[in-house]
Protein backbone atom coordinates (compact mmCIF):
# COMPACT_ATOMS: atom_id res chain seq x y z
CA UNK A 1 0.00 0.00 0.00
CA UNK A 2 1.02 3.32 -0.82
CA UNK A 3 2.15 5.68 2.65
CA UNK A 4 2.19 9.34 2.70
CA UNK A 5 4.34 11.18 0.33
CA UNK A 6 5.87 14.66 0.57
CA UNK A 7 5.09 15.84 -2.82
CA UNK A 8 5.96 19.37 -4.76
CA UNK A 9 2.89 21.65 -6.16
CA UNK A 10 3.94 22.34 -10.26
CA UNK A 11 1.55 24.84 -10.57
CA UNK A 12 -2.37 25.16 -9.00
CA UNK A 13 -4.52 27.18 -11.53
CA UNK A 14 -8.36 27.65 -12.16
CA UNK A 15 -9.91 26.02 -15.15
CA UNK A 16 -13.18 27.62 -14.49
CA UNK A 17 -14.88 29.26 -11.63
CA UNK A 18 -14.73 26.89 -8.09
CA UNK A 19 -12.75 24.38 -10.01
CA UNK A 20 -8.71 23.60 -10.12
CA UNK A 21 -6.28 21.84 -11.87
CA UNK A 22 -3.27 20.72 -9.34
CA UNK A 23 0.00 19.09 -10.71
CA UNK A 24 2.04 17.35 -8.23
CA UNK A 25 5.45 16.19 -8.90
CA UNK A 26 7.12 13.69 -6.57
CA UNK A 27 4.04 11.24 -6.58
CA UNK A 28 4.38 7.32 -7.67
CA UNK A 29 2.85 6.44 -10.74
CA UNK A 30 -1.71 5.74 -10.71
CA UNK A 31 -3.50 3.68 -12.92
CA UNK A 32 -6.47 5.07 -14.38
CA UNK A 33 -9.39 5.61 -11.95
CA UNK A 34 -6.69 5.66 -8.49
CA UNK A 35 -7.02 8.65 -6.18
CA UNK A 36 -4.83 10.35 -3.91
CA UNK A 37 -5.42 11.66 -0.36
CA UNK A 38 -4.68 15.06 0.16
CA UNK A 39 -3.48 16.29 3.02
CA UNK A 40 -3.98 20.41 3.75
CA UNK A 41 -1.30 21.82 5.50
CA UNK A 42 -1.88 24.53 8.41
CA UNK A 43 -5.86 23.17 8.17
CA UNK A 44 -6.05 21.98 11.91
CA UNK A 45 -8.22 19.44 12.32
CA UNK A 46 -9.86 19.30 8.55
CA UNK A 47 -9.70 15.33 7.07
CA UNK A 48 -7.51 14.96 4.29
CA UNK A 49 -9.68 14.91 0.76
CA UNK A 50 -9.81 12.25 -2.07
CA UNK A 51 -9.42 13.55 -5.14
CA UNK A 52 -9.11 11.32 -8.21
CA UNK A 53 -5.82 11.53 -10.32
CA UNK A 54 -7.07 13.52 -13.57
CA UNK A 55 -3.99 12.45 -15.37
CA UNK A 56 -0.60 11.38 -15.20
CA UNK A 57 2.71 12.34 -17.52
CA UNK A 58 5.04 9.44 -17.80
CA UNK A 59 7.57 12.00 -19.46
CA UNK A 60 7.92 14.32 -16.40
CA UNK A 61 6.74 12.06 -13.66
CA UNK A 62 3.73 14.72 -13.07
CA UNK A 63 0.47 13.71 -11.69
CA UNK A 64 -2.89 15.82 -12.46
CA UNK A 65 -5.82 16.19 -10.44
CA UNK A 66 -9.24 18.00 -10.55
CA UNK A 67 -10.87 19.59 -7.72
CA UNK A 68 -13.73 21.30 -7.39
CA UNK A 69 -13.76 24.19 -4.25
CA UNK A 70 -16.48 23.03 -2.31
CA UNK A 71 -15.85 23.97 1.59
CA UNK A 72 -12.91 25.14 3.82
CA UNK A 73 -10.21 22.58 3.28
CA UNK A 74 -10.67 22.84 -1.13
CA UNK A 75 -10.88 26.73 -0.47
CA UNK A 76 -7.46 26.05 1.47
CA UNK A 77 -6.20 24.09 -1.53
CA UNK A 78 -6.66 26.36 -4.06
CA UNK A 79 -4.88 29.13 -2.24
CA UNK A 80 -1.61 27.00 -2.40
CA UNK A 81 0.63 28.37 -5.58
CA UNK A 82 3.61 25.79 -4.39
CA UNK A 83 5.95 24.22 -2.57
CA UNK A 84 5.38 20.83 -0.74
CA UNK A 85 2.00 19.15 -0.22
CA UNK A 86 1.50 15.96 1.56
CA UNK A 87 -0.42 12.95 -0.53
CA UNK A 88 -0.70 9.71 0.01
CA UNK A 89 -1.60 7.27 -2.69
CA UNK A 90 -1.93 6.21 -5.48
CA UNK A 91 -4.82 4.22 -3.55
CA UNK A 92 -7.73 2.23 -4.61
CA UNK A 93 -8.62 -0.19 -7.22
CA UNK A 94 -8.74 1.53 -10.82
CA UNK A 95 -10.64 0.96 -13.72
CA UNK A 96 -9.73 -2.87 -15.61
CA UNK A 97 -9.07 -1.98 -19.11
CA UNK A 98 -10.94 -4.09 -21.30
CA UNK A 99 -10.68 -5.32 -25.49
CA UNK A 100 -13.08 -4.32 -28.16
CA UNK A 101 -15.26 -1.25 -28.07
CA UNK A 102 -16.05 0.55 -25.18
CA UNK A 103 -17.42 3.96 -24.07
CA UNK A 104 -16.53 6.37 -21.52
CA UNK A 105 -19.54 8.57 -19.88
CA UNK A 106 -18.86 11.65 -17.52
CA UNK A 107 -20.98 13.85 -15.77
CA UNK A 108 -19.87 17.31 -14.11
CA UNK A 109 -16.72 16.56 -11.78
CA UNK A 110 -17.23 13.11 -12.72
CA UNK A 111 -15.42 13.46 -15.94
CA UNK A 112 -12.21 14.52 -14.30
CA UNK A 113 -10.82 10.36 -13.73
CA UNK A 114 -11.74 9.60 -17.28
CA UNK A 115 -9.47 11.87 -19.00
CA UNK A 116 -6.57 8.96 -18.04
CA UNK A 117 -9.07 6.11 -18.61
CA UNK A 118 -9.42 7.30 -22.15
CA UNK A 119 -5.76 7.52 -23.05
CA UNK A 120 -5.27 4.06 -21.84
CA UNK A 121 -7.84 2.73 -23.61
CA UNK A 122 -6.67 4.61 -26.74
CA UNK A 123 -3.36 2.85 -26.18
CA UNK A 124 -4.89 -0.40 -26.56
CA UNK A 125 -3.93 -2.45 -30.04
CA UNK A 126 -7.32 -2.44 -31.15
CA UNK A 127 -10.78 -1.42 -30.71
CA UNK A 128 -12.32 2.04 -30.93
CA UNK A 129 -13.07 4.88 -27.81
CA UNK A 130 -16.53 6.44 -27.56
CA UNK A 131 -16.32 9.47 -25.19
CA UNK A 132 -19.52 10.94 -23.66
CA UNK A 133 -19.41 14.24 -21.64
CA UNK A 134 -21.85 15.76 -19.71
CA UNK A 135 -21.97 19.21 -18.22
CA UNK A 136 -24.60 20.78 -15.83
CA UNK A 137 -23.41 24.24 -17.05
CA UNK A 138 -20.58 25.11 -18.86
CA UNK A 139 -17.93 22.84 -20.82
CA UNK A 140 -14.63 22.40 -18.85
CA UNK A 141 -11.63 19.53 -19.12
CA UNK A 142 -12.63 18.63 -22.18
CA UNK A 143 -9.27 19.15 -23.82
CA UNK A 144 -7.81 15.81 -23.35
CA UNK A 145 -10.63 13.79 -24.76
CA UNK A 146 -10.33 14.56 -28.39
CA UNK A 147 -7.77 11.79 -28.84
CA UNK A 148 -11.73 9.55 -28.96
CA UNK A 149 -12.66 8.04 -31.75
CA UNK A 150 -15.84 10.00 -31.12
CA UNK A 151 -16.64 12.67 -28.68
CA UNK A 152 -20.02 13.48 -27.95
CA UNK A 153 -21.00 16.53 -25.63
CA UNK A 154 -23.35 17.65 -23.82
CA UNK A 155 -24.78 20.81 -21.43
CA UNK A 156 -27.81 20.51 -19.38
CA UNK A 157 -29.29 16.75 -20.69
CA UNK A 158 -28.96 13.36 -19.80
CA UNK A 159 -25.88 12.63 -21.61
CA UNK A 160 -26.70 8.62 -21.06
CA UNK A 161 -29.72 9.56 -23.65
CA UNK A 162 -26.66 9.65 -26.41
CA UNK A 163 -24.71 6.31 -25.61
CA UNK A 164 -26.35 3.25 -27.37
CA UNK A 165 -24.84 0.57 -24.67
CA UNK A 166 -25.21 -2.65 -26.87
CA UNK A 167 -22.60 -1.23 -29.16
CA UNK A 168 -19.96 -2.09 -26.69
CA UNK A 169 -18.23 -4.36 -24.82
CA UNK A 170 -17.51 -2.58 -21.59
CA UNK A 171 -18.74 1.10 -20.71
CA UNK A 172 -16.89 3.16 -18.04
CA UNK A 173 -18.67 5.79 -15.87
CA UNK A 174 -18.24 8.32 -13.40
CA UNK A 175 -20.36 10.91 -12.63
CA UNK A 176 -23.71 11.89 -10.11
CA UNK A 177 -25.45 9.16 -8.71
CA UNK A 178 -28.40 9.87 -10.79
CA UNK A 179 -26.35 9.65 -14.10
CA UNK A 180 -24.78 6.61 -12.60
CA UNK A 181 -28.10 5.42 -11.89
CA UNK A 182 -29.23 5.40 -15.50
CA UNK A 183 -26.41 4.18 -16.95
CA UNK A 184 -27.12 0.78 -15.05
CA UNK A 185 -30.88 0.10 -16.45
CA UNK A 186 -29.26 0.83 -20.06
CA UNK A 187 -26.35 -1.24 -19.37
CA UNK A 188 -28.63 -4.56 -17.79
CA UNK A 189 -31.38 -3.75 -20.60
CA UNK A 190 -28.34 -4.13 -23.26
CA UNK A 191 -26.72 -6.92 -21.19
CA UNK A 192 -23.39 -4.47 -21.06
CA UNK A 193 -20.55 -4.77 -18.26
CA UNK A 194 -20.45 -1.22 -16.78
CA UNK A 195 -17.83 -0.16 -14.53
CA UNK A 196 -18.59 3.38 -12.18
CA UNK A 197 -16.34 4.72 -9.93
CA UNK A 198 -18.39 6.02 -7.26
CA UNK A 199 -17.60 9.15 -4.74
CA UNK A 200 -18.15 8.84 -1.08
CA UNK A 201 -17.26 10.61 2.07
CA UNK A 202 -13.45 8.93 3.27
CA UNK A 203 -12.08 9.36 6.53
CA UNK A 204 -8.71 7.37 6.01
CA UNK A 205 -8.83 5.95 2.50
CA UNK A 206 -7.01 3.10 3.50
CA UNK A 207 -9.95 0.92 4.73
CA UNK A 208 -9.47 1.42 8.43
CA UNK A 209 -12.81 3.56 9.51
CA UNK A 210 -15.15 1.82 7.03
CA UNK A 211 -17.01 5.47 7.04
CA UNK A 212 -17.15 5.24 2.91
CA UNK A 213 -19.00 1.67 3.29
CA UNK A 214 -21.31 0.54 -0.03
CA UNK A 215 -23.48 -2.36 0.09
CA UNK A 216 -23.16 -4.92 -2.72
CA UNK A 217 -24.11 -8.03 -3.65
CA UNK A 218 -20.46 -9.95 -1.85
CA UNK A 219 -21.80 -7.83 1.18
CA UNK A 220 -20.59 -4.22 2.19
CA UNK A 221 -17.18 -3.10 0.56
CA UNK A 222 -15.38 0.12 1.11
CA UNK A 223 -15.21 2.37 -2.02
CA UNK A 224 -11.48 3.61 -0.81
CA UNK A 225 -10.01 0.32 -0.14
CA UNK A 226 -12.09 -1.88 -2.25
CA UNK A 227 -13.22 0.27 -5.04
CA UNK A 228 -13.71 3.27 -5.87
CA UNK A 229 -14.17 1.41 -9.33
CA UNK A 230 -17.02 -1.23 -9.29
CA UNK A 231 -19.06 -3.10 -11.42
CA UNK A 232 -22.95 -1.74 -11.70
CA UNK A 233 -24.29 -4.90 -11.57
CA UNK A 234 -22.64 -5.82 -7.80
CA UNK A 235 -23.74 -2.66 -6.28
CA UNK A 236 -27.19 -2.78 -4.64
CA UNK A 237 -29.12 0.52 -4.58
CA UNK A 238 -27.36 2.80 -6.90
Amino acid sequence: MAGLVRAEIVSNTPVREGIFKLTLSGVERSAPGQFLMVHLPDSGHILPRPISVYDYCEDCGETSLVYSVVGRGTKLLSRLEGGPLSVTGPLGNGFPIEGGDVAVIGGGLGIAPLNYLTRALKGRSSGRVDAFLGYSQEVFIKEGFEIADSLTVDVGGYITDYADFSKYAAVYACGPIPMLRAAAKKAAYAGTKLYISLERRMGCGVGACFACSVETACGNRRVCKDGPVFLSAEVKNL
